[in-house]
């Protein structure tokens, strides 16, 4: 095989290489200082995506022939029509975006389930080192301009007036704070993962131990509820799980050792929940710290210790009458959106038609929240987005999903498949995020990537292992069924 050869079959033709690809490039995206000159780079990453996947359809559709492709497929007509509804209105951006979420779909969301298991086991930890490695850079970018107390505000284009660093009572650095800490959890339960997959050597485990440790005081100087809740449930799900296994092998009665983990995780987690405020307080003191030190060190002054003092007490929400809520106002977004529902209900207003339909709802300033972040909810910006049509037809695919892992396949609880309830966690810690942001669906953006290619690889274990025992998988999937329809007309209409 000739050079150029082996680099179009190893290289241009790899979709995990195309994948990492991604997962960089928004990752590093997802800081809108790094936006601008990185972001444009992901247009290259999408030519790439789209030539695997044609590539795929033309030989074999093998990223689509799984009984959940169906309904993404369905969905995305669907949603075709309601582009076209609104057309001429936002028609070039809801294009663009309609093309990001669809190849997402399919490229990341796509499994070859006659692939050898070793073979996506290796794709996945790639992925996940991959997620890893970039997220550990920018924290620690992060927490190092928080310790050094550094901070600045600089114009973006879309978003107005923005602050690196410490912004009021919440830390962000290079992200906004809600982004930062939901790209702290999921890294997270990524790095537990890999722990747990197989025996690794010390330095690699040191180094996910103490990504963990990073992300974990990230995700606290960030403040952010859904975040931190988000990893107390679906961290104490799989505690248990882990503290389980663990006490089964010490106590013989099954009962008795699930009684021992759930008091062990009550614990963990209750003790998590009320040490939070004081730890953070405690990070907060290191700032200051720094600076009578690099006083000493520096300037050769002396340190005092009347200087020292934390930079965060505590989150402090300010509710306005009118603008305010628990919820940060999400709820009067709610609301309005409900609103435009109700005068689009079939097919929806589209992602990009969302903001005007939406105004003589909402405030100045929450209408900027919509046009910053979406409705906050994913939930109803699919069903004002894409209508009763396209909420039905994605519940399905979602309940489709949970359908297959939590009563087609049998996960035994056992070492050897931690890292699948790890990434079960990974999955539905989405599902709670979302509720309260919309970024996986209509956006080209980190979590949109992360979602669709771990939910991707999840399934296909899934069905790998339903395939032990029943082995139609191949044969019913739709795709198949369509193909062999053809083929059976195709051979009746030859001559004899």
């Amino acid at each position: 095989m000739s050079l150029l050869k082996r680099f179009y079959t190893n290289i241009i033709c790899s979709r995990v290489y195309c994948i990492m690809l991604l997962v960089s490039l928004t990752a590093l995206s997802a800081s809108p200082l790094l936006q601008n000159y990185v972001g444009r780079f992901v247009k290259v990453a999408f030519v790439w995506g789209a030539f695997i996947v044609l590539r795929d359809l033309a030989l074999n559709r093998a990223l689509i022939k799984n009984r959940y492709s169906f309904w993404l497929f369905l969905f995305c007509i669907g949603y075709a029509f309601s582009i076209l509804i609104a057309a001429p209105d936002f028609l070039t951006e809801n294009v663009k975006q309609y093309l990001y979420m669809a190849l997402y779909m399919v490229l990341l969301f796509g499994n070859d389930i006659t692939a050898p298991f070793e073979k996506k086991l290796s794709e996945l930890q790639a992925v996940a080192n991959t997620f890893i490695a970039v997220t550990f850079a920018m924290t620690l970018t992060c927490i190092a301009f928080f310790l050094f107390s550094a901070d600045f505000t600089y114009y973006h284009e879309k978003y107005g007036e923005l602050t690196v660093g410490l912004y009021q009572d919440r830390f962000g650095g290079l992200y906004n704070p809600n982004t930062g800490s939901a790209m702290a959890t999921i890294a997270v339960f990524v790095c537990w993962m890999m722990l747990v997959m197989k025996k690794r050597p010390r330095p690699l485990k040191a180094f996910y131990i103490a990504v963990i440790v990073l992300q974990y005081a990230y995700l606290l100087l960030t403040q952010s509820r859904t975040a931190w809740y988000t990893l107390l449930i679906f961290g104490g799900i799989v505690l248990f799980v882990q503290l389980l296994i663990k006490f089964k092998d010490r106590v013989k009665k099954t009962l008795s050792a699930a009684l021992l983990a759930a008091a062990a995780v009550v614990v963990l987690v209750a003790g998590a929940e009320v040490l939070r405020t004081p730890t953070v307080k405690g990070i907060s003191y290191l700032p200051s710290i720094v600076q009578q030190l690099e006083n000493v060190v520096v300037r050769k002054g002396s340190f005092s210790s009347e200087f020292i003092r934390p930079v965060i007490e505590g989150r402090e929400d300010m509710y306005h009458e009118k603008d305010g809520d628990v919820t940060s106002g999400r709820v009067l977004i709610w609301k309005a959106s409900l609103e435009v529902f109700k005068e689009y209900p079939v097919f929806g207003v589209t992602r990009e038609g969302l903001h005007d339909r939406i105004a003589p709802y909402l405030s100045e300033g929450r209408l900027r929240n919509v046009n910053n972040g979406g409705l906050h909810n994913i939930y109803l910006t699919v069903l004002v987005c894409a209508g009763l049509v396209g909420f039905a037809l994605l519940a399905v695919f979602v309940f489709s999903i949970c359908k297959t892992l939590l009563f087609k396949r049998v996960l035994p609880v056992s070492r050897e498949n931690l890292w699948q309830y790890l990434l079960m966690a990974i999955t539905f810690s989405f599902f709670l995020m979302e509720f309260f942001e919309s970024r996986i669906l209509f956006r080209s953006n980190v979590f949109s990537v992360t979602f669709w290619v771990f939910t991707g690889y999840l399934m296909y274990f899934a069905e790998k292992d339903i395939q032990k025992k029943d082995d139609s998988l191949l044969r019913k999937n739709w795709v198949a069924r369509i193909e062999n329809r053809l083929k059976s007309i195709f051979q009746k209409k030859q001559p004899a």
